[in-house]
């Protein structure tokens, strides 16, 4: 069981962490993959004009336009239809990070909470382990998993290979 202070650092660690998650690496710069702006669904629905990439068209059915609108259109209406103007009229920074900020969301209930729930299980060989399973830090798990560089880049991405 974890002291009261070593929770209390695990606690603030992985809240910076989130904080980081959520608010810094959505605004990064630059690409990890070449196709990483061809996959995120902005140029199906925001290209000028809009048109399917080649991956997406039904005769060559490499990719479903599925995951591009959970990641990039689903969040876009959303936040149009808060702002009250037409998803079309969202000023083209919107575009950019708001998809980022909603994988970053769903990252987190997605790969940190299934994290937490599977190193937060009592081993069933220590009987005592049963009684005392700690609750009150962040498990290292979770902790090395949200400070990894393919988290805290490609999860916060929105493009298919991330997903």
């Amino acid at each position: 069981i974890m002291s009261s202070a070593s929770a209390q650092k695990s606690w603030s660690l992985y809240n910076v962490l989130i904080l980081i998650r959520i608010c810094v690496a959505p605004l990064l710069t630059g690409y990890v993959h070449p196709d990483e702006f061809f996959q995120g669904g902005q140029e199906l629905w925001f290209g000028c004009p809009p048109t399917k990439p080649w991956e997406f068209e039904s005769n060559n059915a490499l990719r479903s336009v599925v995951p591009p609108t959970i990641m990039t259109w689903l969040p876009l209406r959303l936040c149009s239809t808060i702002l009250g103007v037409s998803i079309d009229h969202l000023p083209g920074w919107y575009v950019w990070v708001i998809p980022r900020v909603a994988c970053a969301i769903a990252s987190i209930l997605a790969v940190d909470c299934s994290v937490w729930v599977l190193s937060s299980r009592p081993k069933l060989d220590n009987k005592e382990s049963l009684s005392k399973a700690s609750t009150d830090g962040v498990p290292t798990p979770v902790l090395l998993i949200a400070s990894a560089w393919p988290t805290m880049v490609l999860l916060n991405r929105p493009f298919t290979n991330a997903m």
